[in-house]
């Protein structure tokens, strides 16, 4: 938009000023929104200079309004602004935004969709979701500083078992009658572990392949609690229950049935992990096979997440963002040279890894085909490296999440359908402070739970406030 050369603001009048964001008589608020959308727009340094410069100079030039600056050249290519007060001294005043649900934007769309509401709330990645929406606000935040969290209060309507987790079904593999059967138990919370075991075994049942005959969960396999409330599941000898399999005819990578639309499962996220097995095989599997119990090595969830992350953008993108990282749990997977393809049907020496090594030449030809050493090394330390992430390929990913601007811990349950009122002291906070001041009209927010996944309230509404210091 602007040169180096350029940014020397003195040099403008009102009028070039005008004419260069393409105005014409502005009022103040013209004036303003355009500057606001154009340094939202931006991420060049020396254009949002340019524009706060700018911004600056019309106001008190030729709206008379004081903004406690004057403007110096500087040598060389910057041009600065003197403050007549630290930053400290000025007037600060703190406004409450009291934002709920009810009242997002996409509401307005509801009519839309008929009489399908029922299932649509119950998608929390839905554009009518209560838990990522955007908003508008009635009156524009005018150089705000900082921005905080104050306190929110959230409905306990969340599930530890949903169909959107990915985690409230099951397969049964029936050898007796060559059947595959799905097992999945309605969206639900437990109080104890006897509640989650008595909805276990009265799972309902789809037969996906097979004869399908009257195999029941009475008769083939039982889940039970122990005297330490774990989880224990006793399985027919020629039966499998599977909570994790890479085999595509799983379906675990998301998938509908009779109606029904089932998230996405991993090795580490599934209905057999929530109730406490932790016996992944090599092959990223986890099932349970044989006549004697399998008890569970952990406790199950019962409740659900117990974390709520908060992520607000405000659009602003001045701010250094302070968000929630993770370790990176996944190397990215080496790919393959293209000679090892080439060679593997005349350097293949391993079928299990399909390893390569050199081939003793017989003629010229197979003499300048050959690899070299170092070819084949290079080769095999990939397929170990490979085989090494087979396990890896199939776990849930880190969460890694941007302008969070809280982190909530649930300490408190009260009954389902009840509210959890949470007030600034058990907040994490991560107050967000602004490099410069700027104008906020609009915040995109969005609930996660403490896997990355988007919290799903059921259509349930929720509330919070925050608190932006202003400058005047």
């Amino acid at each position: 938009m602007v040169k180096n050369s350029d940014l020397f603001i003195n040099t403008y009048s009102v009028d070039e000023i005008f004419n260069i964001l393409k105005l014409k008589n502005p009022t103040k608020e013209m004036f303003e929104k355009k500057v606001f959308d154009l340094l939202s727009k931006t991420e060049d340094n020396e254009t949002k200079r340019f524009l706060e410069h700018a911004q600056k100079k019309v106001l008190e030039d030729h709206f008379n309004i004081s903004t406690n600056s004057q403007y110096i050249e500087g040598e060389g290519a910057n041009n600065l602004i003197i403050k007549d007060k630290e930053e400290k001294d000025m007037t600060r005043y703190n406004r409450l935004i009291h934002i709920n649900s009810k009242f997002r934007d996409s509401i307005r769309h509801i009519n839309k969709f008929n009489n399908a509401t029922n299932d649509i709330f119950r998608d929390p990645t839905h554009e009518l979701s209560t838990t990522k929406f955007t908003l508008k606000l009635d009156d524009t935040l005018i150089n705000v500083s900082s921005l905080e969290l104050e306190n929110m209060l959230i409905p306990i309507t969340w599930y530890a078992y949903d169909f959107c987790l990915g985690n409230n079904y099951f397969w049964f593999i029936d050898n007796n009658n060559n059947s595959i059967y799905l097992y999945y138990i309605e969206p639900a919370i437990f109080s104890t572990t006897a509640d989650l075991i008595t909805v276990l075994n009265a799972a309902n049942r789809i037969c996906i392949s097979g004869s399908c005959g009257s195999s029941t969960a009475a008769n083939r396999f039982t889940f039970a609690d122990t005297s330490h409330n774990l989880v224990s599941c006793t399985v027919d000898p020629s039966c499998s229950v599977v909570f994790f399999s890479p085999d595509a005819k799983y379906q675990n990578g998301g998938f509908d049935i009779s109606g029904l639309s089932f998230g996405r499962s991993y090795a580490n996220h599934n209905l057999g992990w929530s109730i406490g097995y932790r016996n992944i095989d090599l092959s990223a599997e986890l099932k349970i096979t044989g006549s004697i119990a399998a008890v569970a090595a952990v406790a199950p969830n019962l409740k659900g997440t117990k974390t709520i992350h908060m992520v607000l953008d405000d659009f602003a993108k001045n701010y250094m963002d302070r968000s929630v990282t993770n370790t990176q749990l996944f190397p990215t997977k080496i790919m393959l040279p293209d000679y090892y393809y080439k060679s593997r049907e005349t350097h293949l020496w391993d079928s299990s890894f399909a390893y390569l090594r050199r081939k003793i030449p017989k003629t010229i030809g197979e003499f300048n085909q050959n690899l070299t050493e170092k070819q084949v090394y290079t080769a095999n330390q990939i397929i170990d490296s490979r085989k090494d992430q087979s396990v890896i390929d199939y776990l849930l990913p880190t969460p890694i999440l941007r302008n969070v601007l809280s982190v909530v811990n649930i300490n408190n349950w009260e009954e389902r359908g009840g509210h959890i009122n949470i007030p600034k002291r058990d907040l994490v906070e991560l107050i967000r402070k602004y490099k410069s001041v700027v104008n906020i009209d609009r915040f995109e927010v969005k609930l996660y739970d403490e896997y990355g996944i988007l919290l799903n309230l059921n259509g349930s509404d929720w509330s919070f406030t925050l608190k932006a210091t202003q400058l005047e």
